[in-house]
């Protein structure tokens, strides 16, 4: 409840235009003259601190107070109630009235008529005062308003403007990531070469922060080193996004360590930051495959997960396999990373295939062999307020080439136990592997040499992402793989459904159609209409899948012909609006660069907001609910994910179809506090500041 004071009372008047002392009227009573009892010397209540003519609350408040003094001795007060809400008064002493007003509605005006009488006899005096909550000009007072089911969308579903966004000349295929690095506001975009060499960082500024439309090359001295990976947040919570660069045996020559942004997207090195090195030999490395970064440990800063592939070893111009080694866990200290212990990573059933094969593997290679990580997620599945993280392993325990499997590189669900306890639940929870394949439901064991090898078999994981794609409020996962043909044992890409934090894989049952190159999958509302699609990514002779929900939850490939997207070894992609309409545009690092504008969701709804944490800034881990007529969809934010990092927008977005807003609005920020914005009209981008103001940026 809010308490106002005489000085609040002053600045009231002031704003109203009157003045602070009492008027002829409030001195004198409501009719303007004294009620003056038998005896002429009693004399009406004078009041020194007098009712505001009109209070205006936060909008997060719904109760007040208000203490009026008087120059005698009063009694006997009440209060008459125009409008919502419940109000009181009560002497609290012999001068002194307090007027109290709760259960107030917002956008209603409750108008309070307080009488007094005289501590003498019977002359009296009242006043009145209006009380509102403030409307802000971002908040839906109505119900959303829903209107009628949006009509499928006209083919085609995008409309390529490579050229016209900036890109035309012929490059490699590259490694692509969205980070506002001016800090204008708007998402640029950020290259790394796959293969060729060498793997030196190109970075496009989005011309929308000067009115424009696509991007253009920017330069931010990141080119001055080489990277195998890169990664995105502000780490050094200055408001900025800083870069962390992971190096490999195609980048021996840069720089591991940590990026400082000036905040106008000029970076410096500032070190390793305490980031193991990746040389482990003149010419062998660890292979940095997957990275993210999340507040862990809640302490305000960020910390830092770093997934490793198989060994590196370079032979001449060859590049060979070695053991896979441990993922790595750092806390953020403050300007350094300070290694943080994991539970064993080595799979109990890679140890017990080697016991079957007469131990070919030493128990020092075994005691140094990991999970070979090749993608990850991050994401409160149990929602129990931390971050916990998905790691996508690769390397299906199964012979090939007639040699006997080495290593079970079942997956990792690592559930974050507090202060950077993690343990893998992914045994318990399903996700670790199945024993259904690409062409079974239920895999036979796996023979070598006359021996039964344990099981299941797992996939060979890429990339992978949490995500409410049913929009019942918490987050689902999926898993691609590389599922070979000649191996019909081994996972295919897999859709796990959460409820209340168990997971049961559904992605037969919900129509997806096994694939064998299958590499970056994303959920993505093209359509705006509430409900998401699946944008898939594959390898090799492949193209670009799409696919579109139905009403009853499944989902159903797409034809070229309608998505307008029809190219063969699609690489990741990555969404964000780019022509300011309010839907989702796509870019894909292919070749020299490809940009699809959304035609699909035009003139739906749509809601965006940007997010600052009290700690990390950058507000990783955040994540927002809302309510509308498709359901409660759930968005995060997310600092690196997928294979080789596909870093998405911090810009949530979501879809509402044809309803005029989004009720219940809900955010829960990275230290757990929760704040309800409520209801949020359509068609605005706010910017959301913890425990500060909050602003329409665009829209409206």
């Amino acid at each position: 409840m809010r308490s106002l004071t005489l000085a609040l009372f002053l600045g009231l008047g002031a704003a109203c235009g009157t003045s602070s002392s009492p008027s002829p009227d409030q001195n004198r009573g409501v009719e303007g003259r004294a009620d003056v009892g038998p005896d002429d010397a009693c004399e009406p209540p004078v009041p020194t601190t007098p009712l505001p003519e009109r209070a205006s609350l936060d909008r997060t408040e719904v109760s007040a107070s208000f203490t009026v003094e008087f120059e005698a001795e009063v009694r006997a007060p009440s209060v008459d109630v125009q409008g919502p809400g419940r109000a009181t008064a009560s002497q609290t002493g012999p001068r002194s009235v307090e007027l109290g007003v709760e259960a107030l509605v917002r956008g209603q005006t409750t108008r309070l008529r307080l009488t007094v009488s005289a501590g003498c006899g019977d002359p009296s005096w009242s006043g009145e005062t209006e009380v509102e909550i403030e409307v802000a000009p971002w908040e839906l007072l109505e119900p959303i308003a829903e209107g009628p089911p949006p009509e499928p969308p006209a083919a085609p579903w995008f409309v390529e403007v490579s050229e016209e966004a900036g890109f035309g000349e012929a490059s490699s295929d590259s490694r692509a990531m969205l980070v506002d690095v001016d800090g204008d506001g708007f998402d640029d975009l950020v290259r790394l070469p796959v293969t060729d060499l060498p793997l030196q960082p190109t970075v496009w500024r989005n011309l929308a922060g000067d009115g424009g439309f696509g991007f253009a090359p920017f330069t931010t001295g990141l080119e001055e080193t080489t990277a195998t990976l890169l990664l995105f947040g502000d780490v050094d919570e200055d408001g900025d996004m800083d870069a962390l660069s992971f190096t490999g045996v195609r980048s021996p020559e840069g720089q591991q360590g940590v990026w400082l942004n000036d905040g106008a997207g000029q970076f410096s090195f500032d070190g390793d930051w305490g980031i193991a090195a990746s040389r482990l030999a003149p010419f062998a490395f660890t292979e940095p495959a997957a990275a993210t970064l999340a507040d862990f440990d809640q302490d305000g800063r960020l910390d830092l997960y770093l997934g490793i592939w198989y060994t590196q070893v370079q032979n001449g111009d060859t590049i060979g396999s070695s053991i896979p080694r441990d993922d790595l866990l750092y806390r953020n200290t403050g300007g350094t990373f300070e290694a943080v212990s994991l539970p064993e990573q080595l799979n109990p059933l890679t140890r017990e295939a080697n016991m079957l094969l007469g131990n070919p593997r030493s128990e020092v290679s075994l005691d140094s062999t990991g999970r070979a990580a090749y993608g990850l997620a991050a994401g409160d599945f149990d929602g129990d307020g931390d971050i916990d993280l998905f790691v996508n392993n690769y390397g299906a325990g199964r012979p090939a080439f007639n040699s006997p499997p080495w290593y079970w590189d079942h997956n990792f669900l690592w559930r974050n136990d507090g202060d950077m306890v993690f343990t893998d639940v992914g045994v318990e929870l399903g996700v670790a592997a199945t024993r259904r394949g690409t062409l079974t439901q239920n895999e036979s064991p796996l023979v070598f040499s006359g021996i039964t090898m344990p099981g299941p078999i797992g996939g060979n994981g890429f990339g992978a992402e949490f995500a409410d794609f049913d929009a019942d409020g918490d987050l689902d996962l999926i898993a691609a793989t590389i599922a070979h043909p000649d191996y019909p044992e081994s996972d295919r890409t897999l859709l796990w459904v959460n409820e209340n934090g168990q997971f049961t894989e559904e992605s037969q049952q919900r129509g997806l159609e096994w694939a064998e190159d299958e590499i970056h999958p994303h959920f993505v509302d093209v359509d705006m209409d509430g409900r998401m699609e699946l944008a898939m990514s594959r390898l090799r002779n492949t193209r670009m899948e799409f696919y579109a929900p139905t009403e009853d939850g499944r989902f159903v490939r797409q034809s070229y012909e309608t998505t307008g997207v029809d190219i063969s070894r699609p690489g990741p992609t990555l969404w964000t609006d780019l022509d300011g309409d309010g839907d989702l545009d796509f870019f894909m690092p292919k070749g020299a660069g490809r940009v699809f504008r959304n035609e699909a969701g035009d003139g739906r709804n749509w809601l965006k907001l940007d997010l600052v944490a009290s700690g990390p800034r950058d507000a990783t881990g955040a994540r927002v609910r809302v309510r509308t007529s498709a359901g409660t969809p759930l968005r995060q934010v997310v600092s690196g994910q997928g294979h080789y990092n596909v870093q998405p927008s911090r810009t949530l977005h979501f879809a509402l179809g044809n309803d005029a807003g989004a009720e219940d609005v809900r955010i829960r920020w990275p230290d757990g506090r929760t704040q309800e914005l409520g209801g949020v009209k359509a068609n605005l981008r706010l910017r959301v500041v913890q425990d500060g103001p909050i602003d329409i940026v665009s829209g409206g």
